[in-house]
């Protein structure tokens, strides 16, 4: 009995992955289609979701990249 629970856990958990495993893909030809249709590079893409996201989380690490990037410039 102990047996068949932790084989059924186990199934859930896999089938669990698989669905994360096929968003993951959903969401990388996503991130390529929005690439091309404005003709940017996939990694940009990106890039922007990533600073989004801690932009939400975090809040002040655009302005904080920003600074840094001026910084940066003023230095060449």
């Amino acid at each position: 009995m102990e047996n068949e629970a932790l084989k059924d856990a186990l199934r859930d958990i896999l089938h669990q992955r698989s669905k994360i495993s096929q968003k993951q893909e959903e969401v990388k030809d996503a991130i390529k289609a929005l690439a091309e249709r404005f003709d940017r590079k996939p990694a940009e893409i990106n890039k922007i979701i990533g600073y989004i996201e801690k932009e939400q989380e975090k809040g002040g690490v655009i302005a904080d990249a920003r600074a840094l990037l001026d910084e940066a410039e003023g230095m060449l």
